[in-house]
């Protein structure tokens, strides 16, 4: 489907005449229309001073927000938990922190598997243990102090 051929015939029919004309009588009474504007928007309120609370009034509103978050999840969850099971949860793990805390690595996986005997170490085990914690970098530097 060609329209090229269509064109022509198209812009024959619409004519040359512009569809849009000025009202009779525009321009005689235009500067006085123009001037009557002019003044009216000359003649408008002055902006109004910003108060204080104009400053104020977004962080008051988000600090409301945020409270209001805060209380609706801190207080449900506040009473759902019970506090004196949570007492002694925490007294309890920070037990268990302060008993494990000077343990090391090695140490503390043959407690927990139930291993009391003291193995000696052999190299291969050694070597496998400074393959995975140690870069080459840092054995060098250890070597060469």
């Amino acid at each position: 489907m060609d329209f090229s051929e269509k064109i022509p015939a198209k812009l024959a029919e619409a004519g040359k005449e512009l569809p849009f004309a000025i009202p009779p009588r525009y321009f005689d009474d235009f500067p006085a229309r123009l001037k009557a504007r002019i003044d009216k928007e000359s003649l408008r309120e002055e902006p109004r001073k910003v108060r204080m609370y104009d400053y104020l009034r977004p962080v008051l509103g988000l600090a409301a927000a945020f409270a209001a978050v805060f209380l609706l999840v801190f207080f449900p969850v506040k009473l759902i938990t019970q506090p004196a099971l949570t007492a002694e949860a925490s007294s309890d793990a920070q037990n268990i922190i302060n008993l494990v805390e000077h343990v090391d690595d090695h140490t503390f996986f043959s407690l927990l598997e139930g291993e009391t005997v003291h193995d000696t170490i052999s190299d291969d085990a050694l070597e496998s243990y400074l393959a995975a914690n140690f870069s080459d970098y840092d054995i060098y530097l250890e070597i060469h102090k």
